[in-house]
């Protein structure tokens, strides 16, 4: 179904972006929300985490290249090579709680950034790290992860931005 956007409608930022986010974007998560798309196992999360691990590295190279702002695209290098690390523990079968990894990136991230600029942000490390803790108690007490996948996914999310940090 594609939905047009009347003539008379003002384009200030592309024309037909919003026809094309609209029907590529909105519509398909419309159509997954419906059937209360859940990964149940290893092999319904490959394709998603693939997807993502590409959408962020495109989101990080672009906001690099055109953008420069470099602290953001690191964050963007940094979900995509964490993602990359997930998805090559769901080859060994091993699943790891992606919750809890964007949790441990965003206070890892964080952390970076207080290094990198000598500034301390320790009351936003501790939300972040208090937040993973009730995350990580819900997907336990939900019976959607073992304690070793929330501790898996925080652990590899909070080191990744200082690997990704190094190595770039």
């Amino acid at each position: 179904k594609v939905v047009p956007i009347p003539s008379n409608a003002s384009h200030s930022f592309c024309p037909g972006f919003l026809d094309l986010f609209i029907n590529f974007f909105v519509e398909p998560i419309e159509r997954i929300s419906k059937n209360n798309f859940k990964t149940k196992g290893i092999k319904e999360r490959k394709v998603p985490v693939a997807l993502m691990i590409i959408v962020f590295y495109l989101l990080g190279n672009t906001i690099e290249n055109n953008i420069k702002m470099t602290d953001i695209s690191l964050l963007f290098y940094t979900s995509s090579i964490a993602l990359t690390f997930v998805y090559l523990c769901l080859a060994y079968q091993l699943k790891v709680s992606i919750h809890l990894l964007s949790l441990g990136i965003s206070t890892g991230f964080f952390m970076l950034i207080g290094f990198i600029y000598n500034y301390s942000l320790p009351i936003v490390v501790i939300v972040n790290i208090l937040l993973a803790g009730i995350v990580a108690n819900a997907r336990l007490h939900l019976k959607m992860h073992q304690p070793k996948e929330v501790y898996l996914g925080f652990l590899s999310g909070l080191i990744a931005p200082f690997v990704v940090y190094n190595f770039l």
